[in-house]
């Protein structure tokens, strides 16, 4: 069994990953839940902004309703250069075989 290397929860300043959407969303995921994002009712721990909530938010949000409606921006910390990351990629940053 793969080890979720994104188990620990995380600060606002320091998240696995950002995704945004066009719209003004953005969700900054401090906590995986699971290994496989893939996975039926997938969710993340997140803090999400938006038009309607500037401030942000903290909350539980399932994976298929970010990975839907945004594009990934930040990994690690590091801006994204392609919108979305490959198996090899996920491989290599988390260890997460898919």
């Amino acid at each position: 069994m793969a080890k979720n290397l994104c188990g620990k929860t995380r600060s606002v300043d320091n998240p696995y990953e950002v995704w945004k959407s066009r719209d003004g969303w953005t969700w900054n995921v401090l906590k995986k839940w699971q290994v496989h994002d893939d996975a039926p009712y997938a969710r993340w721990f997140c803090f999400v902004t938006s038009p309607f909530c500037p401030d942000g938010e903290y909350g539980d949000v399932y994976v298929k309703e970010i990975t839907d409606n945004a594009e990934i921006f930040a990994v690690e910390g590091v801006v994204a250069v392609h919108h979305a990351l490959s198996s090899y990629e996920r491989l290599r940053l988390y260890g997460d075989p898919l």
